[in-house]
């Protein structure tokens, strides 16, 4: 392993509820570095906006070709039933050097049933 790539302490990988980055990082390399956010708003207005707005529109393009999902007005829906939303998880899939390899979205049912 070079010695510019350091990984993150094992101490930090057990605290739970804390979120923590256990990406190797390399320095002065960003590609290293690429965040992975919580919101869509987070995502395209960040740094790599371009990179995860292309990424959400294939998730979309794909489960739009597939026929997964079709909208439905909400006013044609009985108040007794229960509409569950939707949110992009957002995630760096990475190479062995751990450099980036894509950016993936997926879009995945939010709600409780």
């Amino acid at each position: 392993v070079s010695e510019n790539i350091f990984p993150a302490r094992e101490a930090d990988r057990s605290d739970e509820g804390r979120k923590v980055n256990i990406n190797l990082l390399r320095k002065g390399d960003a590609l290293y570095d690429v965040p992975e956010p919580d919101t869509y708003e987070e995502a395209v207005n960040g740094a790599y906006g371009e990179n995860w707005r292309q990424a959400a529109a294939e998730e979309l393009g794909a489960m739009s070709e597939k026929n997964v999902w079709e909208l439905v007005p909400r006013e044609g829906i009985p108040t007794t039933t229960k509409v569950l939303g939707s949110r992009m998880i957002f995630k760096v899939k990475r190479n062995r050097d751990r450099s980036v390899q894509r950016f993936q979205a997926r879009l995945v049912a939010r709600g409780f049933a």
